[in-house]
């Protein structure tokens, strides 16, 4: 099994902050393998394209893990890994919206900034 919910958030960033990252994309596509073809919820956010279209795609994906592990048997070993692959991508999930808030406040501030200089200076003509 793999981290196919961790693959797609890293694909989702990747599309957000741009650049050259070839390599890395390349290495989460081949983690990924099929599932883009086969898993609807995976796909959906490997290809978000902006904050708030990661954050429901990746909610999706932590409810669809939740149910894939509730729904096996106890003492399955995959029970035991999925639970702990929840936890790891709940705690990515807390640091995604810690970004986003961060993100909206510096967006705020600015409009705070930009209405200073107004007021500092205001438009002449």
């Amino acid at each position: 099994m793999a981290c196919h919910e961790i693959a797609a958030l890293r694909l989702a960033l990747m599309n957000v902050l741009g650049g050259d990252r070839e390599g890395e994309r390349q290495h989460e596509l081949a983690e990924l393998g099929k599932a883009l073809e086969t898993e609807p919820v995976i796909a959906n956010l490997a290809r978000a394209r902006n904050f708030a279209e990661i954050k429901v795609r990746f909610e999706d994906a932590i409810v669809e893990l939740e149910q894939r592990q509730a729904a096996l048997p106890k003492g399955d070993a995959k029970r035991e890994y999925l639970r702990a692959l929840v936890l790891v991508v709940k705690s990515a999930e807390q640091s995604l919206r810690r970004i986003h808030d961060e993100v909206e406040q510096f967006y705020r501030g600015l409009e705070e900034i930009h209405d200073l200089v107004h007021e500092l200076y205001p438009p002449v003509g």
